[in-house]
């Protein structure tokens, strides 16, 4: 089974990830990684990180990586039975399109409230860049998470796929994750 956690930055995507290792050694993937592999080693295949906060470049990140990610979710299928890809590099329609031809189980997670205290009050190991932003820049990634995870939540739900908004009991949305992913 392929698990596969979607979603915005800063939402708690890789926190669920590593619960599921935790308790279920199973391991995962981090889609990021991928995407930086591809940036250096292969930046004519135009696969990058965003370079603007808007809806655009958010799905352009996701439909470049696609045809990566289908190939690598092929060939590992079959040899590995579990395992976790997670990151905000995929959408609800490319879930989809995956589960017409492999065994996936997945969600999105989102909030639809975010403020800049939040983020700095609680940093992940892969902050360093959020640091170095200024208050407006802040405010501004916080607009453009809350505007992303509402996209998303309306893409679910028009292609079936669940979502959870972790703005309100952030732990015990990520447990409902966790629990849904892993209940089978």
């Amino acid at each position: 089974m392929l698990y596969l956690i979607g979603g915005v930055p800063r939402v708690g995507k890789s926190t669920l990830a590593e619960l599921i290792l935790e308790r279920k050694r199973i391991a995962y993937v981090d889609t990021d990684w991928i995407i930086r592999m591809f940036m250096y080693a292969a930046p004519q295949l135009g696969v990058k990180v965003y370079t603007e906060l808007n809806e655009h470049e958010f799905r352009n990140k996701a439909i470049n990586f696609y045809p990566f990610l289908y190939q690598f979710v092929k060939y590992n299928q079959p040899v590995v039975e579990k395992y976790v890809i997670e990151g905000d590099s995929f959408l609800p329609e490319h879930i989809s399109a995956l589960q017409e031809d492999f065994r996936v189980r997945a969600c999105f997670l989102g909030t639809s409230n975010l403020q800049p205290e939040i983020l700095l009050n609680n940093p992940s190991k892969n902050d360093w860049w959020i640091k170095k932003l200024s208050p407006q820049q802040l405010s501004d990634l916080c607009k453009w998470v809350m505007d992303m995870s509402s996209f998303l939540e309306k893409e679910c739900r028009l292609y079936n796929i669940t979502y959870f908004d972790l703005a309100k009991n952030h732990r015990e949305q990520l447990e409902k994750a966790y629990q849904y992913l892993v209940s089978e």
